[in-house]
Parts: C-alpha cells; sequence; structure tokens
C-alpha cells in the first residue's frame, strides 16, 4: 500500500503532494512502480495535527481520486474518519475505507461501510491526534489492542458488514511509546483477529529515528525498508510505505527470492555430492583438504595475514584441478551413471539389458549356479552395496557366470544391478522374516524378497538345487519360470512400470503357477504342491 498525502504539512513528505496534478503523478507512478493499493489521505493524523473540516478534504482528496480512477486500474484506499468523505472517495473510485479511528469517531461510518460493500480497515488509536503522544499508557498494550480488534469486529458484524472485507491495524506510532510500537511489532501474529488480515505501517515513523538516534527523516529510509521487510515474514499481509520504498522493497524481495533458489540448488548439489562420494577413498581427502582450506581462510581474515591470504587464494585456482585428478574414477562413475540414467537412457538400450539379464539368468539355471541380482530402480539401495564388494563394471553375461560360480569367492551374495553395470557383488541383503513364508524357501529367497521389501528393487533368484527361477518384486514372489515366460515377465516388469496384475496371472497359468493375492501366503495344499508363493 503506497501512501499519498494530499496535504499541506505531511510529517513524511511536507506537502510536497499538496498539489492535485503533483498528486495524481506521485499516485500513479508508485502503482507502475508496484504498489497494489494507493491510499490517499487529504487531512494529517501526525501528532498535534489539527482537524480539518469535511468540505476541505473533500477538496483536497476527490479530484486526485478520480484522475487515479481514471488512468489506471490501481485499487483506491480513502484514509479518513468521516463518512461524508468516505462516501464521495467512494462514489469517485476508491473501494477501501483507512479509518484511523477503527469506526469510533463517527456513527455513519460502519453503516456506510455495509451500504457500499467497501473493504474496511480498522485501526487502533489511542486518544486523538492532538493527544495521542501525550504520555500514553497501557497495562499490557498487546491485549488491549486485541481486545479493541475484537470489539470492533463485533460491532462490524452487527452493521452486516463483510467480514471478509476487514482488515487491522495496530496503529504504530499513533498512542503509543517506543516500548509500546516494539511490543506489538514483535507479537504481531497475536494480533491476528479472526484470522483476518493485518496492515503495517513503519515506514517513515518517528520511533525509527529514536532507535538510530537521527532526528532526519531521510536517515529512517533503511531502517524502514529492514524492519518492513521482517514484518513480512512475520505475518504482516499490508505493507504500508512511501514512494521510495516500494520499488527497494520490491527489489529486495525479488533479489532475495533468487538468492533463495541460488542457496537451494547449491545446497541440493553439495547433498548429492556428498552422498555420492561419502565412502570413497578420495573422501578422506576431500575431508582433509576443506579442512585445511578453511582453517587457513579462517585465520587470514581474522588476523589480517596477507601472505597467507594471498597463497590461499591462489591455492584455490588449482584445487579444483586436483579434486578432478583425486575423484577421476569417482568422477567417471558418476557422469556414467547420469549417462545412463533412465531419463537419458533410450529404450533400446533398456531392452539390450533386459536381453543380456534373461540370457545370464538361462545360464545360471542350465548350469545350476545359485545366484541372487537385484536391479535397483527408484528407490536407492546404495546402502546394501557398501557391504560387498565395489565392481562398477558393464553388464555382461560372462561377468555373471565367474561371479556366481560355486567356486568364486563372490558367489555367496547378491550382486546390485544400477543402470544396465554391476555395481557390487557379494552383498549382503536385509532377510524377509515373515512367520508366513514357505519353509521350504531357501535363504536366497528370502533374502530376494528381504530386499523388495525394502524398497522397489527386483530381485531375480536362481536356486543352486534345482536350477528353477524365481522373481521377487512388490514384497512377493512368483516361481518355476520356463525361460520363455521368465523372459516376458522380466520385460513387463523392468521395461514398463505401470504393468497390468492380470498379466501375473496370466503367466502363473502357463507355468501353473498360483495368481499372486495380497492377503494370501500358499493358502491351500495345492497350491504349496504346485511350488507357487503369492505374498
Amino acid at each position: 500500500m503506497g501512501v499519498l498525502n494530499v496535504t499541506p504539512d505531511s510529517f513524511s513528505d511536507g506537502g510536497k503532494f499538496f498539489d492535485a496534478e503533483n498528486a495524481v503523478d506521485h499516485g500513479l507512478r508508485m502503482a507502475a512502480e508496484g504498489a497494489h493499493i494507493v491510499d490517499v489521505g487529504g487531512e494529517s493524523t501526525r501528532p498535534a495535527a489539527e482537524a480539518i473540516t469535511a468540505e476541505e478534504e473533500l477538496r483536497r482528496v476527490i479530484p486526485v481520486i478520480e484522475q487515479l480512477r481514471r488512468n489506471s486500474e490501481v485499487i483506491i484506499s480513502i484514509d479518513t474518519s468521516k463518512a461524508e468523505v468516505a462516501r464521495a472517495a467512494i462514489r469517485a473510485g476508491a473501494s477501501i475505507v483507512n479509518d484511523v479511528t477503527g469506526g469510533r469517531s463517527d456513527e455513519e461510518m460502519m453503516p456506510l461501510i455495509a451500504e457500499t460493500k467497501s473493504a474496511f480497515i480498522i485501526m487502533h488509536m489511542k486518544g486523538t491526534p492532538q493527544t495521542m503522544q501525550v504520555a500514553p499508557q497501557y497495562t499490557n498494550v498487546v491485549s488491549e489492542v486485541s481486545d479493541f480488534f475484537r470489539q470492533q469486529y463485533a460491532r462490524a458484524i452487527v452493521y452486516n458488514i463483510d467480514t471478509m472485507a476487514i482488515a487491522f491495524d495496530p496503529g504504530i506510532g499513533f498512542g503509543k511509546t517506543l516500548e509500546h510500537n516494539l511490543e506489538l511489532l514483535a507479537q504481531l501474529e497475536r494480533l491476528r483477529t479472526c484470522d483476518r488480515p493485518i496492515v503495517i505501517g513503519v515506514s517513515r515513523k518517528s520511533f525509527l529515528g529514536k532507535l538510530i538516534d537521527s532526528a532526519q527523516i531521510s536517515d529512517r529510509l533503511a531502517p524502514a525498508v529492514a524492519l518492513t521487510s521482517l514484518l513480512r515474514t512475520r505475518g504482516a499481509d499490508v505493507l504500508r510505505v512511501h514512494d521510495k520504498m516500494i520499488h527497494q522493497l520490491i527489489d529486495l524481495w525479488f533479489r532475495g527470492w533468487r538468492s533463495l533458489v541460488e542457496i537451494l540448488l547449491l545446497s541440493v548439489a553439495i547433498y548429492y555430492g556428498y552422498l555420492y562420494f561419502r565412502g570413497t577413498r578420495g573422501a578422506k581427502v576431500l575431508t582433509g583438504l576443506a579442512i585445511v582450506f578453511l582453517t587457513l581462510t579462517l585465520i587470514s581474515t581474522l588476523l589480517n595475514l596477507v601472505v597467507i591470504g594471498w597463497i590461499v587464494r591462489s591455492f584455490s585456482v588449482f584445487l579444483a584441478v586436483a579434486l578432478v585428478v583425486i575423484f577421476q574414477p569417482e568422477l567417471r562413475r558418476g557422469l556414467a551413471a547420469l549417462g545412463g540414467h533412465p531419463i537419458f537412457s533410450l529404450t533400446s538400450e533398456k531392452r539390450e539389458t533386459v536381453h543380456d539379464l534373461a540370457e545370464a539368468v538361462m545360464q545360471l539355471a542350465n548350469k545350476q549356479f545359485g545366484a541372487l541380482i537385484a536391479i535397483e530402480r527408484d528407490t536407492s539401495i546404495r546402502v546394501y552395496e557398501e557391504t560387498g564388494v565395489t565392481i562398477d563394471g558393464d553388464f555382461s553375461v560372462e561377468l555373471i557366470l565367474t561371479i556366481f560360480h560355486p567356486k568364486a569367492a563372490l558367489h555367496d551374495g547378491g550382486v546390485i544391478i544400477r543402470n544396465g553395470r554391476i555395481a557390487a557383488a557379494a552383498c549382503i541383503f536385509p532377510v524377509s522374516q515373515r512367520e508366513t513364508l514357505d519353509r521350504s524357501l531357501g535363504l536366497r529367497h528370502r533374502a530376494g524378497l528381504g530386499i523388495t521389501e525394502e524398497s522397489d528393487a527386483v530381485a531375480v533368484v536362481v536356486s543352486e538345487e534345482t536350477g528353477s527361477i524365481s522373481i521377487c518384486h512388490r514384497r512377493r514372489i512368483e516361481r518355476n519360470f520356463t525361460p520363455e515366460t521368465f523372459r516376458q515377465r522380466i520385460a513387463e516388469i523392468l521395461l514398463h512400470s505401470k504393468y497390468e496384475e492380470n498379466n501375473s496371472e496370466k503367466l502363473a497359468g502357463e507355468v501353473d503357477l498360483s495368481p499372486a493375492r495380497d492377503n494370501a501366503l500358499v493358502p491351500d495344499q495345492k497350491e504349496r504342491s504346485d511350488d507357487a508363493l503369492a505374498v
């Protein structure tokens, strides 16, 4: 809300806009700079100001409001405590009445608001402009202002004023000492009445001069901008400001939002970088470099050590190159993972990976090599990767057969596949502890179910005893696949994120597998004899 004082004795602008033409130009300029509301006032309410007649007030404000309405779509507010002036201003184009007395000085004000369906700002002021700053006293200023708001709100309801068009202004500087003003600002949210908006105006107020120990009104601009910005975050809904503050506030808020976005993006990048590099051998080197760099920077700044500061700044130029060298394997792996992310991967590449996986599983089954393979999907299972041995190699049938060869050192654990690459082998997966599981299930099957209970991964299990193939996904297991049905089912699961449940039933029938159900676990002997499990 931009303040437009059409008075000869305003405390803030000294009558600069008393001329109607200057006032209109100023109002239009404030609207162009970003003011949503222009608050036009024709009677000064500064401490000890003399009252004027309604005729004089009308002479000052009506031409200005008419010209503003004719030349702009900005919302216009009339700052008056006289119903006669408010009525004429509404006819001229105003839609808000801002009454410094809160509707107390003129009994016709509230009926007028109800009649014209205008918005109404109820402000608190102790006394009148002539007496308000003569030793104002309160027992509890926050409670007393809140009580006043509730009383006037109740009166407004009696007059059938639209409660959704009411706002409240605590009246900073109107019958309050410095301490009273600070107390109200500190507990602004306590003043909110019936969830209605709070209007606040601290622009160029004298208490700011007391805080900075300056009598110059021009010196109050910076603290007013800072305090208004703070009040915006503390619950103020409408901010009543003077000319120069509008541009500065909007520029400050815009730059503040832009800086906030930059900080958030940087934080996300640092966080994911930390998650990616933690646990690597280079991470300890990076930590050591960071400690040394920050320590030297802090010491050189605090003690003003010019030479050390220059060395640190010069060293930082080569730090990026050093980090690339130190983290070369991790960066290469990270770039490969980025390029292999589902967003950038082509469907043909995914199908090739699925084809290779099916071929590897078929050969494992023919050779009766026991195997447990977990394919990572949206939910990361990197925590289980850390329990095994890092492989970070391209997926191939030969490598899978080598890992799961009975005499290989890595064959007992599980393999994790991420983005078409073998991330790790000999990994330890969580074992499902469900008591209703078929007792014939071995440790590999229970581990395959366990990883699907903790994530959205898909696990493939090959039985060492029979060479049978099972797929674990969505907390359940499907068993006894033929080579053809396994290829079809694993492609459905990995290539289509929203595969149909009836496909499972169809495939189960083909291999004499009972349909999967959410509430049963091998409920009868027929299902058990068919060697099928549904969770």
